[in-house]
């Protein structure tokens, strides 16, 4: 019985569709990086069989844009992406998302972006990102960085609440 149960709710779990994605992408409104709005982008919290890849992409959009906003109020023109990679993650960053996210930055957002910085990436995402740094302008390229845990937290300033 519990293993009919188990195989049910796997099932069940499988046909749902993630398109809530407010864990997954938001603006984290008590840190800064260089007094810049920050957005985070959780893979850990994409671990999802099936993704609406199109609300997703309009929630991102939704949210740079409100991030270009929040830096403007702090007398900046730019924010930072922050991506939290899943480092035991074997497949990397889902690709999609990948790409979605820099094709959004590229084509909407590309002067409103100050940096992107991957963190904990594992060499399965940095292969996959090989595969797509071609398709990126020279511009965009130099605002993408890699960073570990350790170093990124030494760039994070903490609002007084």
């Amino acid at each position: 019985k519990y293993i009919f149960l188990y195989f049910y709710y796997k099932m069940q779990k499988e046909k749902a569709v993630l398109s809530d994605f407010n864990q997954v992408v938001y603006i984290d409104y008590k840190k800064v990086i260089d007094n810049r709005c920050l957005v985070i982008f959780d893979d850990y919290k994409l671990d999802h069989p099936n993704i609406d890849y199109e609300k997703m992409c309009q929630y991102m959009i939704d949210i740079f844009t409100s991030a270009i906003k929040e830096s403007r109020s702090r007398q900046c023109e730019d924010f930072v992406i922050l991506c939290y990679l899943n480092p035991k993650r074997k497949n990397s960053i889902n690709f999609k998302s990948l790409v979605q996210i820099l094709t959004i930055m590229k084509s909407l957002f590309k002067d409103a972006l100050n940096k992107c910085v991957f963190v904990n990436s594992n060499k399965f995402f940095k292969i996959t990102f090989n595969l797509i740094l071609p398709l990126l302008d020279n511009k965009l390229k130099r605002k993408i960085k890699f960073s570990t845990l350790e170093e990124i937290k030494l760039q994070i300033t903490n609002l007084k609440e």
